[in-house]
């Protein structure tokens, strides 16, 4: 029972100490916006004698500007000048059409090649044929005698 109350006491200390900082943090915290707040202010203007302000306020006849902030969406989009791109879709469209026919003669090279070879083995087979060999190599595997 004793040792609860040790432990409670001692997690309530230092409860009250985390609370006690965070108090300290936002003062100072108040006090930086507040010197801010003061920093963002224009200086006070120096007091002048009342025929200058009133010499300077009839010189000085400013307009009043507003600003009129625009969102995202409203700002107009930048011109394209449609000459440049096309010239460069032409340009581009041309080195493409000549990849392909370049492709498409490889294609036709190759598939010549493979059919010259196809050509050449058949042709091979057929003119190396020979009948009596072939008769004395069936004879070999096939023996009509048995021992």
């Amino acid at each position: 029972m004793e040792t609860i109350l040790t432990i409670l006491l001692v997690v309530g200390g230092i409860l009250y100490k985390i609370y006690e900082n965070y108090k300290e943090e936002m003062e100072k915290s108040r006090k930086r916006m507040q010197e801010r707040m003061k920093q963002m202010q224009p200086p006070a203007p120096t007091p002048q004698p009342q025929s200058m302000k009133s010499a300077q306020k009839q010189q000085e006849a400013k307009p009043i500007v507003l600003r009129v902030e625009r969102k995202r969406d409203e700002i107009p989009p930048i011109p394209v000048y449609q000459s440049e791109v096309r010239e460069i879709d032409d340009v581009e469209l041309a080195h493409q059409q000549r990849l392909a026919r370049q492709m498409k003669q490889r294609q036709a090279q190759q598939q010549q090649q493979q059919a010259l070879a196809l050509v050449e083995e058949h042709s091979n087979i057929q003119g190396k044929f020979d009948l009596r060999r072939a008769i004395i190599q069936q004879a070999i595997l096939e023996r009509p005698y048995k021992d």
